[in-house]
Order: C-alpha cells, then sequence, then structure tokens
C-alpha cells in the first residue's frame, strides 16, 4: 500500500493533471496509519508509518507549503527495532512544529506514547526518545487527541483491569507530564468501556469525553465525562444514552458558543442500527432523555461523524456511512443532516434555569417560572431566556420539570 495525495483547488477541481494521485514517498513497501494537519503558518505536516526496513514499522514525516514537500524525502521520527510504532493523531504546536501520539508495542504489549517535533522537523529535546503517557504495565490503545489552553489530552483504551477501560493524559506544551503517572481513570465500570470519542470546550475550559459502555452485562448504552482542563478532575459519568437495545459508536463535537453535540448508533426498538442525537448546554440536555432520532431509514446507519458547515450561522453536519441501498449486495453510501444551534444563553446573554438572576438555582427560580408558564407576570428579555430550560423557544411545564430535576441532581 502506498500512500498519495491529491492538490485540488476551491471548485474541487484537480489543480495538477495527476489522475493517479502523487506518491508521498515511494519506498516500495507498505505505508499506513497517517494523519494530518495544517499549522497556524500554513504547513502541512503530513505523518505515517512505514515499514521500510521490511521488519517493523517506523514513523516518518512530510511537510508541504502550498503542496510541495519542503523535506526531499520524510524524515524519520521513531524507530524501534522489532517493535511496531503506529501513528494514531497529530496536533499542531505552539512553535509551528506538531504533536504525534502512537501506539509503540511487539508480542509483549502496546503502550502509549507521544513526541514533538519543531518546525524543521527536529524532535524536541524534552520529547527525545518518545514520552511514554503511562507508567503501568498494561496493553494500551490510543482513541483520541485534542489540543487544550494548557497543552495535549489523549486518551487511550487501557486493558489494566482485564477489561477495556478509558484512561488519559495531559501532556504540557514543554513535554511535562501533568496527570497522574499511570494516567487518569475516566471509564473503569464493570466489563468492557470502548471506542472512546473526545472534544475540547474552550468556552468551559473542558475536555467531553463519551464511550460505549457494557456496564450492564447485556447491551451497550453511551456515558460520558469531563475533565476539567486546569486541575485535572473528572466528573462522574454522564448518562447520555441507558435504553433498551445497543447504544454504540458516539461521536462528540463542540459548537462555536459552547454546546456539545453528540450521534451514535442505537438499535433499540428496531434490528438495524439507527441514528440518534442530543444537544447539552451548561450541563443540561436541550432534547428528551436518551436522545431523538436523526435517522431510522432502511438497514443500517453507522459511524456519525460531526463538523462545522456554517461559521456565521452556527450550523453543523452530521454525516454517516448508510446501508439504506443495499439489496443483495451491502453497499454503502454517505448521508447527512444539518444543525443549526442557537445562541440561546450558551454564549452568556444569560444564565439559564437561573431565573431571577440572583447568582443561585433554587426554589425561587421554581416559583418565578411557574409564575411565567401561569402567566402572572411577563418575562423581560432575561427571563425570556433562562426559563427556556429546553430552548424550544416556549415557557412551559417541560421547562418546570427540567429546572426541579437540576435542582434535586
Amino acid at each position: 500500500i502506498e500512500l498519495d495525495y491529491q492538490p485540488l483547488n476551491n471548485n474541487l477541481e484537480m489543480i495538477e493533471n495527476t489522475s493517479q494521485g502523487i506518491p508521498v514517498y515511494q519506498s516500495f513497501t507498505p505505508q499506513n496509519n497517517y494523519d494530518l494537519k495544517l499549522s497556524d503558518n500554513g504547513i502541512l505536516y503530513f505523518v505515517y508509518s512505514d515499514q521500510r526496513n521490511f521488519i517493523d514499522n517506523d514513523i516518518y514525516i512530510q511537510k508541504y507549503n502550498n503542496f510541495q514537500s519542503v523535506f526531499s524525502e520524510p524524515l524519520l521520527l521513531v524507530d524501534n527495532f522489532f517493535i511496531d510504532d503506529n501513528i494514531k493523531f497529530i496536533e499542531t504546536s505552539p512553535s509551528n512544529g506538531c504533536l504525534i501520539a502512537y501506539d509503540s508495542g511487539d508480542f509483549l504489549g502496546t503502550r502509549a506514547f507521544v513526541t514533538s517535533v519543531d518546525e524543521s522537523g527536529n524532535v524536541e529535546t524534552s520529547f527525545s526518545g518518545g514520552l511514554r503517557l503511562s507508567t503501568f504495565e498494561s496493553d494500551q490503545f490510543i482513541k483520541g487527541l485534542v489540543k487544550t489552553g494548557e497543552g495535549y489530552f489523549v486518551i487511550w483504551e487501557d486493558q489494566r483491569s482485564g477489561y477495556s477501560d478509558i484512561y488519559g493524559q495531559m501532556i504540557g506544551f514543554d513535554g511535562n507530564i501533568l496527570g497522574q503517572p499511570e494516567g487518569i481513570a475516566i471509564a473503569t465500570a464493570d466489563n468492557d468501556q470502548q471506542r472512546p470519542t473526545i472534544t475540547y470546550n474552550s468556552t468551559d475550559q473542558e475536555i467531553m469525553v463519551c464511550w460505549e459502555d457494557f456496564r450492564s452485562g447485556t447491551d451497550f448504552d453511551v456515558f460520558c465525562a469531563t475533565i476539567d482542563e486546569v486541575n485535572l478532575s473528572v466528573t462522574s459519568d454522564i448518562a447520555l444514552c441507558v435504553y433498551s437495545g445497543n447504544q454504540k459508536s458516539p461521536f462528540a463535537f463542540t459548537t462555536l458558543n459552547g454546546h456539545y453535540l453528540f450521534a451514535w448508533e442505537d438499535s433499540r426498538n428496531s434490528q438495524t442500527s439507527n441514528l440518534y442525537y442530543q444537544e447539552m448546554n451548561n450541563g443540561l440536555f436541550e432534547h428528551d432523555n436518551n436522545g431523538i432520532i436523526l435517522c431510522d431509514a432502511d438497514f443500517n446507519q453507522f459511524s456519525p461523524k460531526i463538523n462545522l458547515y456554517d461559521e456565521d450561522n452556527n450550523s453543523y453536519m452530521i454525516f454517516w456511512d448508510d446501508l439504506r441501498s443495499s439489496g443483495k449486495e451491502d453497499l454503502t453510501n454517505i448521508y447527512m443532516q444539518s444543525v443549526t444551534v442557537a445562541d440561546n444563553g450558551g454564549g452568556g446573554s444569560c444564565t439559564q434555569l437561573d431565573v431571577n438572576n440572583d447568582g443561585v438555582i433554587n426554589i425561587i427560580d421554581v416559583v418565578q417560572t411557574v409564575n411565567l408558564v401561569l402567566g402572572s407576570t411577563a418575562p423581560n428579555e432575561w427571563e425570556s431566556c433562562a426559563a427556556d430550560g429546553n430552548s424550544d423557544g416556549i415557557i412551559n411545564v417541560i421547562d418546570i420539570v427540567i429546572l426541579v430535576n437540576y435542582i434535586l441532581s
């Protein structure tokens, strides 16, 4: 397998007449496990694994300026004899270089590492030899990476309990490990916790991690947790969807105004996998508990992803693999849906549920919301925002229930 790229203009037309693509490097040995990232100064970093020595996977880097390769050939970054080093994710660094998160292992086990290079492709001194993310001797498989205001946060599936658990680690921009040396425990319930997704919320200075969870021992549910990026404390489990049937493969995304969007595979009341959706703002769900239907077409919908669609309107696209056209054989197509997120207080126009604006959410807010529902008083601008707990544009008994549940919790 050879890795190739194709430069396109903004109209998705080929810039060069290279219908077969341009090789990253013709090594005549298998190339795989790649990731790419654009730095703030317009340089594109491309990192991949290559079995060039015919024995194990090593990690190489190439960078591109205006679609042209900068190094005469890719630079070797990680080389461990008889050990496979497989790139998982990369992120840009403040020095216009990049951080690389990779799995390193052989028949004795796999461990989680990071390294970092400057803009010249040199490994930074504090990352020399690779920085191990956990001192615990267990199989670790990296599943996500985000850059925060404090550094980088990496998550991995960890086998130390005999089951699959979710652990993480914070690495400072200077290469210091900021969490516990053995890793930060995010999900360690009974049975397997796996296939995590991660997103960073700069508005709340926290990291959101969600995963599919088999703690019940009968079917999969979806749980989440947040990690404070400053003190690295982990919240108790957030039950995103605990329902009959399997809920799997969650995806989490942070909006421009600090809301969270979630999508996942869901087989409730169905023999196939449908997609469900949820939004969270200020710790509260915007839709019914356990989510609402995003797509329930025939056959399976799976592997949902979310990304920004329209910055001006705060709109996002959710896209997924879809088998609805399948007949005698499985035929996978790609479908999408869009969602526009209202700025109903998440950006600071009010504090939701604090109806009387005294900085405390308590029974007084319940009384005031009841009065608004009964029409005893007309809501002002703050009350119209704060009392609308589910952000549907109407203040009614549902908002009272949301408020009471929040106070009781």
